[in-house]
């Protein structure tokens, strides 16, 4: 069963939000979810009245494509290289 990760993200509005009795906070960053959790948080929008012009609450992608977001993320708040990632 593939495991996925799933976070607020940072741009969203909401601080938390419940799904199913699991609340997802922004200030803890990526959580863990089954693929089914993930169908379900994908189509969320920020727009509950027209989702369709909303933007969506949660970023849900694989664990590599996580870390990727987190080194990304890591370089635009801090572009200097690293012994471990020399630019």
């Amino acid at each position: 069963m593939a495991q996925f990760r799933a976070r607020i993200r940072p741009a969203a509005k909401a601080e938390r939000y419940n799904l199913a009795g699991k609340l997802f906070a922004k200030s803890k960053g990526w959580y863990a979810v089954d693929a089914d959790t993930a169908r379900k948080l994908e189509p969320i929008s920020s727009n509950v009245l027209n989702p369709q012009n909303g933007s969506p609450v949660f970023e849900v992608c694989t664990e590599e494509e996580a870390r990727a977001i987190e080194r990304f993320e890591t370089i635009k708040i801090d572009p200097r290289g690293t012994a471990s990632d020399p630019i």
